[in-house]
């Protein structure tokens, strides 16, 4: 990996470098933008069920860590994590109860993040765990973390997300990792997050157009890759299917009037898991899970 750029900003000190070893990207923000983040760090933090920012790919994460190794700022989304979360087991309440009285660098603005939040940083460039390993070199695999994101068919269940496949699911309260996030967003929902067009939906959330009807054809990964590709589209990575799941609802877990027809079936997006599989998501319940890449789902290809 490549050396670290230091910056020093008063209140936190920071270290600056890219997510993954990419030849050729800057990687560095400026003192400015690290001045500011640093701010951030103390700024109440907002509970909307939504990330207000784009979802960012592999490809595209960039983080810093504060000088004394406490905290990670994400440079896209703007959340702040733990660098190092407990290794204590503990229950829905115990993880509540961890991240509201948490107290960093005498800043007590944390939570649980949401689902959607947690599934930023999965990064499949990376194996076991499935997160940038320089920058969160301490992420556990051997049972998941929480979210706060309730699972739409029990209020007594909550999406986890496990970090040694980077597979979500929702589970009914036992005890699980957590990982605590703070963030300075304002929580202001846009008028409307989903522009309609005839073919295209434009996600004002996250900035991504879709295609609004499923294709009902079924492709192997890489079939689905060139699919896409031929209509001068994408197959989208795994992290930004993440975004258009709609955990209130079931069958099809997915904004019906933004995606109308939506089947609840099984689609591919153009993430891999290791050399033999890739990561699909289940649009009846949410569930993301790997699959062996000539297994045949349904694609929604993406701007």
């Amino acid at each position: 990996m490549r050396s670290p750029l230091l910056f020093l900003v008063a209140a936190c000190g920071r270290v600056a470098f890219d997510d993954v070893v990419r030849p050729g990207d800057a990687g560095a923000d400026t003192a400015a933008d690290a001045a500011a983040d640093a701010a951030k760090l103390c700024s109440a933090v907002t509970t909307t069920d939504w990330m207000a920012s784009p979802m960012p790919t592999d490809a595209d994460k960039k983080y810093t860590v504060s000088q004394d190794g406490m905290v990670v700022f994400d440079l896209v989304t703007g959340l702040t994590w733990e660098h190092t979360p407990s290794t204590t087991l503990v229950d829905l309440a115990g993880a509540t109860a961890y991240c509201g009285t948490l107290t960093i660098g005498g800043c007590m603005h944390w939570r649980l993040p949401q689902r959607v939040e947690l599934a930023s940083i999965i990064d499949h460039t990376f194996q076991s765990p499935v997160v940038n390993q320089g920058v969160f070199p301490s992420t556990a695999i051997d049972t998941p973390y929480w979210t706060t994101t309730v699972e739409a068919g029990s209020p007594l269940n909550r999406w986890v997300i496990n970090f040694d496949n980077g597979n979500t699911f929702f589970q009914s309260p036992q005890t699980y990792h957590v990982w605590c996030v703070s963030d300075g967003g304002t929580g202001t929902l846009p008028p409307t997050r989903y522009e309609l067009g005839t073919s295209f939906v434009t996600d004002h959330q996250t900035g991504l157009v879709w295609v609004r009807n499923a294709d009902v054809t079924t492709y192997s990964q890489t079939a689905g890759i060139a699919q896409c590709a031929n209509a001068g589209l994408r197959l989208p990575e795994i992290q930004e299917l993440e975004t258009i799941i709609d955990s209130s609802r079931m069958s099809p877990s997915i904004d019906p009037t933004a995606f109308p027809g939506a089947p609840p079936a099984v689609f591919w997006s153009s993430s891999a898991f290791g050399p033999n599989a890739g990561m699909v998501i289940d649009f009846s319940n949410g569930n993301i899970v790997n699959a062996l890449p000539t297994t045949t789902y349904q694609i929604r290809c993406v701007m």
